[in-house]
C-alpha cells in the first residue's frame, strides 16, 4: 500500500479515535449506504467503527477503502502480516487467541480466514465476535451483516479458518475489576 500523505492523515485520524478510548460495539452493526461501500470484512472485524466515527472520516473514504482492501501484495503467506501491520499502525495491538480465552473489556476477538483457488486466486476474510458470543461477517461493500451462532471452520465453502486473534486498544484504561486475576 502506497504511503501517501492522505493515507498518513487517515492513519493519524484512526489513531486519534482509538486514543480517545473507542471500543467496537461488537454487535450487529448497520452501516449507512455511504459507509457500507467503504467498510469491508477487515474494517468490520478489526476496526468496527460506528457510523458516527466513519462520518468523521468521510474526507478520507477513498483512502479508507484502500486501507481496508488490497491485501496480498507480498504473497499468500503474508496476508495476515499485512493486516496486522495495518492494525498496529493505528495503535492497536493484535495477538493470537483461542475460542476459550476470556478477553478484557478493552479487547475483541476476530477470526481470520484464507481462500486459495487456482481459478479465482487468493483472498482473505475476517469475522468479529460480539459481546453476546456470536460472530458477524460483512462481505465486501454490501450492507448485509451475517450472524453466526458459532464460528464456522469454513466460510462460503472455500475460506478456511486460519486463526483466532484478539485485538487490544491499549489506550482504554481498565479498572481493577476489569483486569483478569
Amino acid at each position: 500500500m502506497e504511503n501517501t500523505r492522505k493515507t498518513q492523515a487517515l492513519i493519524k485520524k484512526l489513531n486519534m479515535i482509538y486514543k480517545k478510548g473507542y471500543l467496537p460495539a461488537r454487535e450487529k452493526s448497520r452501516y449507512s449506504e455511504l459507509h457500507a461501500n467503504a467498510v469491508n470484512c477487515f474494517g468490520h472485524a478489526c476496526f468496527n467503527l460506528s457510523n458516527n466515527d466513519l462520518k468523521k472520516l468521510e474526507p478520507y473514504l477513498d483512502e479508507l477503502k484502500l486501507f481496508f482492501r488490497n491485501f496480498g501484495s507480498r504473497g499468500i503467506r503474508n496476508y495476515f502480516n499485512e493486516a496486522a501491520e495495518r492494525i498496529n499502525k493505528v495503535g492497536l495491538k493484535i495477538e493470537r487467541s483461542s475460542l476459550s480465552e476470556q478477553i478484557q473489556k478493552n479487547q475483541w476477538k476476530i477470526a481470520y480466514y484464507l481462500m486459495h483457488d487456482e481459478f479465482i486466486g487468493n483472498d482473505v476474510h475476517f469475522m468479529i465476535q460480539g459481546k453476546n458470543g456470536k460472530w458477524t461477517s460483512k462481505l465486501g461493500s454490501t450492507k448485509t451483516i451475517q450472524v453466526f451462532d458459532k464460528l464456522p471452520e469454513t466460510y462460503n465453502d472455500n475460506y478456511s479458518l486460519m486463526g483466532i486473534y484478539k485485538i487490544t486498544n491499549p489506550y482504554v484504561k481498565l479498572k481493577e475489576e476489569d483486569m483478569e486475576m
